[in-house]
Formats: C-alpha cells, structure tokens, sequence
C-alpha cells in the first residue's frame, strides 16, 4: 500500500528521493494535472496513502526547523517552544491508517447510495410503461432541459479525457498518477468514470419512472448530483493536503512502470468515455421530451 516493498527507514528515502526530483513549482503543477486525469482517485488515495514513518519524517523535520528559529531568535517566548516538540508516533500512525480507512468508506457509502436510491426508486413504482407520455408540457420541457445539462457535463468530461491522448510532457516527465505500481489507478480510471456516466443516465431514469412536477424534477436531480460528487470533493480536498499530494507526487516519479496512457486499453477507453455518453444523453434528452 503505497510503500510496498519498502521498510520505514526505506520508505522515507524512496519519498524524499522522488521529492529530489522536483521543484516546488512541479508540485503545484503535478497537482493540478492530476485533478483533470482519471486516474486519481478514492482507492488511489487509500492504496497510496503516506505511512506513519513518512508523517513522523515531516513532523520531525519541522519541529526542527522550528526549533532552529526559536533558537536564532531569543525574542521567542518560552512557552511558545512548546509548538517545536514533535506529536507522539502514535498519534502519526492513526493518522495514516485513517488516510487509507477513509476514501474507502466515502467510497462504501457513495455506492450505497446510489444503490439505495435506484432500487427505491424501480421497487416502489409498479405501473411502468416504456412510453406513457402522460406527463404535462412543463415536466417533459423540465426533464429534457436536465437531459441537456447532463450532455453539457458529459462533453467537458469528454473532452477531457479526449485531450489526454494528445498531451506532450514539455519538461520532463507528466505526473498524472497514472505510473503508480498499485492496481488502484487503474480500478479508478475504469470504475470512476463508469459511476460517474450510470449516475447521470440513473437521474434521467428516476426522472422518468417518477416524476410528476418540475420542482421534482429538479430536486431529483440535486439529490443525485449531491451522490456523483461525493468522490470528486474528496478526491480535490485529499489533493490539497500538502503531505498526501507529495506523497502521491513522490510514488509516481520514481515509479519504472509505463504510464498507462501509453497503453492501448486506456486510450481507446478514454475516448470511448469520450464519444458515446455524450451521444446517448442527447439520445435520452429526446426520448425524455417525446414519451414523458
């Protein structure tokens, strides 16, 4: 799990090795490639998150570069030297556990829900019918309008994972999180995108079985939205914890594995994300309008 293979003394030289290799100015920038690629996400985060020896190494290094302040300034009060003591391993080693026990369990839950919330949906709505059109002008303007907004969505993430084919590295290497030795990354790329498709066509299904205004429409839509972003706001605060992007940064430059992008399952899985949802949302859209 993210230092595999390594010991505790191992593992903080395999981490500042990878940091070695990069400026501060490469942080920032690896951060935000990562956060547009598919492939970093919960059990990345879970399956690459630092261990307890990486956390105790920084704790360590800043109370001594705290200590070396208030020693050149004698200013300092002392009972401010207090915030130079280090936080006891144990507390660290909870920590860490927690960094991979938590995308896990947001994941759990996400998946719950979802689930939850279709089979509520199909179980409590018996007279079905493929195409009823029985609903007024405004639920199916309402519904169709969600269809768009979903074809909207479906086209900036297409065009995302579209542009991923032609990106170039410019100054060395990409850090997209794709060269990590775990099967993680790839469980996200294939899983995340997956979810997040079925949870969008899921809402315009619910819609369909069960609405009957444009207030439950739109409230339909919220809910569902509120479960496809679960991830996504997870995944983006993780992203800006400084030691868990370092981390993640660190893994993925010294990783030797061939990034994935260079492989053709994932390329020809990147534009298939790419063209058919968008196609079939604007296919739904009409189907909305015409047999609501």
């Amino acid at each position: 799990m993210g230092c595999s293979g390594y010991d505790e003394v191992g593992a903080v030289k395999h981490y500042k090795k990878g940091l070695d290799e990069l400026t501060k100015e490469d942080i920032k920038a690896h951060i935000d490639t990562m956060q547009s690629q598919p492939f970093v996400n919960l059990w990345t985060l879970a399956f690459t998150a630092p261990p307890a020896s990486v956390l105790i190494s920084e704790n360590k290094l800043i109370a001594s570069k705290n200590q070396s302040i208030a020693n050149d300034n004698q200013s300092i009060a002392s009972d401010d030297q207090s915030t130079t003591t280090p936080i006891p391993e144990l507390i660290h080693h909870f920590t860490s556990l927690l960094y991979r026990v938590v995308p896990i369990v947001v994941w759990l839950v996400q998946l719950a829900l979802l689930i939850a919330l279709i089979h509520s949906t199909t179980n409590n709505d018996e007279e079905y019918e493929i195409c009823p059109q029985s609903r007024a002008w405004d639920i199916k303007f309402a519904a169709a309008a969600v269809g768009l907004f979903y074809f909207t969505r479906m086209e900036v993430k297409a065009s995302q994972l579209y542009a991923i084919a032609f990106r170039k590295p410019t100054n060395g290497r990409i850090i997209a999180g794709d060269s990590l030795s775990s099967f993680a990354p790839t469980f996200d790329f294939w899983y995340s995108q997956t979810f997040e498709y079925v949870t969008m066509f899921a809402n315009l299904f619910f819609i369909f079985r069960s609405a009957d205004s444009v207030q439950g429409v739109i409230l339909r839509s919220v809910s569902f939205r509120f479960i496809q972003e679960m991830d996504d706001k997870y995944v983006r605060a993780s992203l800006s914890h400084p030691i868990i992007s370092r981390y993640i940064i660190s893994m993925d430059a010294m990783s030797k594995d061939e990034p994935r992008l260079k492989k053709k399952m994932y390329m020809y899985g990147a534009y298939g994300f790419a063209l058919l949802p968008p196609l079939l949302a604007i296919a739904f859209s009409i189907f909305l309008a015409i047999c609501l």
